[in-house]
């Protein structure tokens, strides 16, 4: 059960990368968050990024590109960043398992 003690953050961006792999993005419907869209502005910098993601773990990465061109670099960055949360936390882990031993 300690490994399943892994810091929240890391948690946090699992469940957001699982649900934008169950997202099915080439649907017509959507749940709009954006708040410059909700306030009534055209264009956000950020509109198409989950979409982007969605379409990359999906491998179609061409659409995935014609999304938003940061959505790969994006979920690189993302999936980095629970590798080195999950890697910190075991690497602190086995140190404190090692001396108490």
């Amino acid at each position: 059960m300690k490994y399943f003690s892994f810091p929240r953050e890391a948690w946090y961006w699992i469940i957001a990368i699982a649900a934008l792999a169950l997202y099915m993005p080439d649907t017509d419907t959507h749940i709009v968050i954006c708040p410059l869209k909700l306030v009534g502005f055209d264009h956000c910098p950020g509109c198409g990024l989950g979409r982007a993601i969605a379409f990359a773990l999906k491998g179609e990465l061409k659409v995935s590109l014609g999304m938003h061109p940061l959505g790969i670099p994006g979920l690189l960055i993302i999936l980095h960043r629970i590798y080195y949360l999950i890697y910190k936390h075991l690497k602190h882990h086995g140190k404190s398992t090692k001396n108490n031993a």
